[in-house]
Formats: structure tokens, sequence, C-alpha cells
């Protein structure tokens, strides 16, 4: 019940560090810090970084959370290609060659909003390709514990470079607000505690002694176990809803990203869809260029409290997509 260092406490950086390294990412008390969520840690990582006009590199599509940090700080964001499988690191390659990049984002898992995954070859690609470039890497990393098979994360290929990011509020719940950063060297580490001093003062101390708890006895892994059971038979809710091939997802994943038709407006279908009560966000949201495709949307299978009013939500989706007049809204 008292006031905490910024960045916690030893036994709660020494925890978070502990978890962190039996994901295979290098961390230790030095290099961790405790956020309150890991929107605050990306604002302290982008103090840190950036100054104004610096460039990052972004997958096409991107976090809005990110996109909202780099517009307050006037960071430059140059947008890659990417695919179902991500950022395309050819693409990254030419960025680095024909612009100063200081930094690149990714999401490495289950991205949202295209739900892709970047696999272990692209991960190194990346990797090398930063290195040889002095490129910093952001890994922002809210997923990865729900997938079945967790893949290498970049911080343990690049750990000199990398700021890692890993959040409990996707994995277990977002009341916890409680989020570790690890950085890549303890001098980074004293810049973030001032920034995070100034900016939230500490993370929400009850919640961290919970998380901590958790931690060390080993009941996180329980509730990402539920979480990961509930999310993948939600998605087997959607794939006998929606047809095959009509959207992608990760098969324990929260987001659904659909493609439209290629004369189809995606605000059309958002305004079409929020009288019905089903919320759906445009493409154009997580857009990271100034002219942004609005050709998409993403739908969030697991804001539904129950799987009975996602099943309606659905059902009310596919007719939408299948039956474009009923995107006309009546006029009076």
């Amino acid at each position: 019940m008292q006031y905490q260092p910024a960045g916690g406490a030893p036994p709660d950086r020494q925890a978070g560090a502990a978890w962190l390294a039996q994901r295979a990412i290098p961390a230790t008390e030095d290099n961790v810090l405790v956020t309150s969520g890991a929107q605050s840690a990306l604002h302290a990582i982008a103090n840190s970084l950036f100054s104004p006009g610096d460039a990052v590199c972004t997958a096409s599509y991107v976090y809005p959370g990110w996109l909202s940090v780099c517009m307050r700080r006037d960071i430059r964001i140059v947008p890659l290609i990417a695919d179902a499988d991500g950022i395309d690191p050819d693409s990254f390659a030419r960025a680095c060659a024909e612009d100063t990049i200081r930094a690149i984002y990714l999401v490495p898992t289950n991205e949202n909003p295209t739900t892709a995954t970047l696999p272990l070859e692209r991960r190194k690609a990346i990797a090398a390709i930063a290195q040889r470039h002095g490129v910093a890497i952001i890994e922002d990393d809210p997923y990865s514990c729900l997938a079945a098979a967790e893949i290498s994360p970049v911080a343990s290929l690049a750990p000199e470079r990398t700021w890692h990011v890993a959040s409990l509020s996707k994995m277990i719940s977002p009341a916890l607000r409680i989020a570790y950063l690890r950085a890549p060297h303890v001098r980074d580490v004293l810049r973030l505690s001032t920034d995070l001093h100034e900016t939230t003062i500490m993370a929400p101390p009850l919640n961290l002694a919970v998380s901590t708890r958790w931690l060390l006895d080993g009941t996180w892994a329980e509730l990402v176990g539920e979480v990961r059971s509930e999310c993948a038979a939600r998605q087997k809710l959607v794939a006998g809803i929606l047809g095959a091939g009509s959207y992608r997802a990760a098969p324990e994943g929260y987001h659904l990203w659909v493609p439209l038709a290629s004369d189809a407006n995606a605000f059309d279908l958002v305004a079409a869809m929020q009288p019905l009560g089903v919320s759906v966000v445009s493409s154009r949201s997580f857009c990271a260029g100034s002219e942004g495709r609005n050709r998409s949307i993403r739908l969030s299978i697991g804001g539904s409290l129950d799987r009975e009013r996602l099943q309606r939500a659905l059902e009310l989706l596919d007719a939408m997509l299948n039956h474009r007049d009923g995107w006309v809204m009546p006029m009076v």
C-alpha cells in the first residue's frame, strides 16, 4: 500500500525477468521494467528512442495505439509491404537502403489487425537487416503466449537492439494493466525509469502484487490456457458460420481480418452493422500510410461476453457480406 519505485520493485522485476527468460527472451532484473500496460511501455520507448522527424518502419496495417504514439511525437512512419506471413524482409531492406530508419515496430505473433504471424525465417531476416543497418527493433508481443506453439522471439535473435514488450492484458485480463518492458541495455533502463515516473508514477501496486504471485506460482499458465481454449472454441464457431477463405485468423486469436469485394467500402459496412449492435472496424483505422485502402474490416471475437452473442454477430456479418443491399441505410 506504499509508493513503489518507477519501473517496479526488485522482486517484481525479478519475477518478470524470470518469466521472460522462460520464453527465450534474454532478461534480468537489471534490464526489465514493469509498466502500466503495454501502451505506457510504448510511450516510454518512443520518448527514449526518437526525436521529431525520425523514421520508423511498420507493417502497412498496424496497431492504432502505435500510430497514436508516433503522431504525438512527429515520428515519420514508413509502411512496409506485408502479406499473410507479415512484413516482407525485402521491403524492410529497401527502406533501410533508401532512408535513414531509426527503428522497426513489430507485432510478431497474431498481428493486430491482420492476424499475421512472422515465420522464424522472416524473424531471422528482419533481425539481420536491423543489425546490418543499425536499426532498433520494437517487439510488441501481447499474443504469443496464446499461440499453441511459440516461435523464437526477435529479442532472442537480436538482443542488443530489441525492446521487447510483453503485456498480461491480452493473455489474461485487460484489468491488470501490467506489462514487462525488456530494454537492450541497463543504461536504457535508467532513462525509461525517469520517463515512467513522470508519466504514470508507478504500475498499480495491488495489480502488480497479484501479477507477481501468478508468475511465480504458475497461475499465469493456467489462466492463459483457459483463454487459449476459449479463443480456439470461438474460432471454431467462426469457421462454422463464415465461408472458408473469406477471412484470416490465428487459430487461438482474438481477431478476424475480412477482405471485402473490390467495389465495396468498409465504412458502409461499419455503418450498416452499428445499428445491429455489431462493432467492426474499417481497415482505414489501422493504415500506416496517408492513402489508406478501405477494403477490409477487423472483427474482435473476444469482446462478446458469451458465445451466443458472438454467434448472432457472426450470422449478421455473414448475412451482410452476402447481401450488399443491406449496407444501404434508408433516408428519411
